[in-house]
């Protein structure tokens, strides 16, 4: 509303949708970004999860057959969404299958065509129902089934078989992954889940959220390497096929301060007291950490280049973003466990401001010299003004000049590496001064 540019975060995300960039809010969020407006979202936690499936059907190969597997005994509750293709239809048999004898004891069959719903009883070995709610999605013009388990009791050796039967066209099936995933229960001809796309929805699945999947720069649970791709990371592609996630970030036991309105009593790893009231610190784990980190750098992005697009991102991440032993060589189309690879936000910075040239010098809106030093006393200087017969000096605090150059023109985006790593720790003052620019700095070697 004040024509300031924003990028949001939402760390949020759930397996109930078409994965493809069709549902209701992805088509409204990816009207609402564009240039100096931008989505970061949490890929999803569900990288070495089994609660997916798909299959290419074929008048051959007709059958896909899984069982619903219940990940609380105490509260048997289970959301399945599945999806076809547009102008296919599919039919779905849930069985109440005695597993010790291999057998289905009995079973009811559902064309998924037009709109519909069907609840089915369980007794005798299981008690509870299935609920089918199934339709023809208005969006995408696929086929769509809903299916809600709610068991009161189930006897040992049965469970709820699941099969999809179809002679042409690919069916997509995701269980919540919170109450629920997908088993094959050792059986041949039923099949375990599997981790592939599930980058989620509202995070992970838009054409134009930047789509953030973690690494790990602590050792521990999700990861035993610092560098390697945290366990949990949603994998890609998307229902339609594009890559995801975007890029990855920081994500495995991130370690900050605990609100006290929301105070969590696991992972407490320090605490402080001020003015009699303790404050505590806690580590955490998730994509929906790797996020943040994300709408930061690309908040800090949008300060050099208010006018970034998605696009623009993207680009960016493709020209900069760190490949390394873990990434492996990442091909310009992206990956769909790393993206275009591990951020990088200062040679992104660099690229952002590079696209600025000649179009927003004259407003001010990036500054003259932006500096940081990266360790062992090398010192880094990124310029956002052209100038020409330029000084760089280096004082220490008692006023003397250490070190000089001069640079007979700049171009914006340009950087200067200071190395300063023969002068002893302290502190120092950099001075650069030219026909355009002129600024002073404190650094600490």
């Amino acid at each position: 509303s004040v024509g300031k540019p924003c990028v949001i975060n939402m760390s949020l995300g759930s397996h109930i949708g078409p994965h493809d960039g069709t549902s209701t809010f992805d088509q409204v969020a990816d009207n609402l970004q564009g240039p100096g407006k931008l989505f970061a979202g949490a890929a999803g936690n569900e990288g070495c999860d089994p609660m997916h499936l798909s299959k290419t059907f074929t008048s051959s190969d007709n059958t896909l057959k899984t069982f619903i597997d219940f990940l609380d005994n105490s509260d048997r509750y289970s959301m399945l969404d599945i999806w076809g293709e547009p102008g296919e239809t599919f039919q779905i048999t849930i069985d109440r299958y005695n597993i010790s004898k291999n057998k289905s004891e009995y079973s009811e069959t559902v064309n998924i065509s037009g709109n519909g719903s069907k609840t089915i009883s369980l007794k005798n070995g299981i008690s509870g129902y299935v609920e089918i709610y199934y339709e023809v999605n208005a969006n995408n013009n696929k086929p769509n089934a809903f299916i809600v388990s709610e068991v009161n009791s189930m006897n040992s050796g049965y469970a709820i078989g699941i099969t999809i039967t179809a002679t042409s066209g690919t069916v997509h099936i995701w269980a919540d992954d919170y109450y629920s995933q997908l088993t094959g229960n050792g059986l041949s001809g039923w099949t375990d889940g599997d981790s592939k796309y599930t980058v989620g929805e509202i995070g992970g699945t838009g054409k134009n959220v930047i789509s953030v999947g973690a690494y790990a720069t602590r050792t521990g649970s999700y990861a035993r390497e610092e560098g390697m791709i945290a366990e949990f990371s949603s994998l890609g592609p998307t229902a339609d096929g594009r890559v995801k996630p975007d890029i990855t970030a920081p994500g495995n036991q991130i370690i900050s301060s605990y609100s006290s309105a929301q105070f969590y009593d696991s992972g407490i790893c320090d605490n402080t007291t001020v003015n009699g009231k303790k404050y505590y610190y806690g580590y955490m784990s998730g994509t929906s950490m790797a996020t943040p980190f994300i709408t930061g750098v690309l908040a800090t992005w949008l300060q050099a280049n208010p006018t970034l697009s998605p696009n623009d991102v993207r680009n960016i991440f493709k020209k900069t973003a760190r490949q390394d032993n873990y990434t492996g060589t990442i091909s310009e189309n992206g990956d769909n466990t790393w993206g275009f690879g591990k951020i990088d936000a200062w040679n992104g910075i660099k690229e952002c401001i590079k696209m600025t040239a000649g179009i927003y010098e004259e407003k001010n809106n990036i500054p003259d010299v932006t500096i940081y030093t990266s360790g062992n006393g090398i010192c880094h200087l990124l310029f956002g003004k052209t100038d020409n017969q330029t000084t760089i000096s280096v004082y220490n605090t008692n006023g003397q000049l250490l070190k000089s150059t001069r640079l007979n023109s700049i171009t914006i985006g340009q950087e200067e590496i200071l190395n300063l790593s023969g002068f002893v720790p302290g502190i120092y003052i950099i001075h650069i001064k030219g026909n355009n620019i002129q600024k002073s700095q404190r650094i600490i070697r």
